[in-house]
């Protein structure tokens, strides 16, 4: 029983680390399509845009990265998103999981 029981803690932690990865991705792909019809946001446009579609956590945290990039003949915004969960587990509270999401927009030009 108890290893059942284990087991099925640890399910439910990889669930949280998969759906806490997948809300900071789908943020990034609507902060993306946002800012793309802005004209020439400014790095705090974007980041009140990020932060208006990125919910909290449901363990863990996010930490964004914003920047711009001049290639290729325009602006580009590059939005990241890495996010760390440490198991809450007694004797497997050394584990950290992490990811990184991100998407790289052009930014328009008027």
């Amino acid at each position: 029983m108890p290893l059942v029981l284990m087991t099925l803690f640890g399910l439910f932690h990889v669930a949280i680390f998969f759906f806490s990865t997948h809300q900071a991705q789908r943020a990034t792909e609507l902060t993306g399509r946002e800012i793309r019809m802005l004209n020439q946001p400014s790095q705090s446009d974007i980041e009140a845009v990020l932060q208006d579609q990125l919910e909290a956590p449901v363990g863990g945290a996010y930490k964004s990265v914003i920047s711009k990039i001049n290639e290729h003949g325009g602006t580009f915004a590059d939005i990241r998103i890495s996010y760390e969960y440490t198991l809450p587990i007694p004797f497997l509270d050394r584990h950290t999981f992490r990811s990184e999401s991100g998407t790289r927009v052009l930014l328009r030009n008027m």
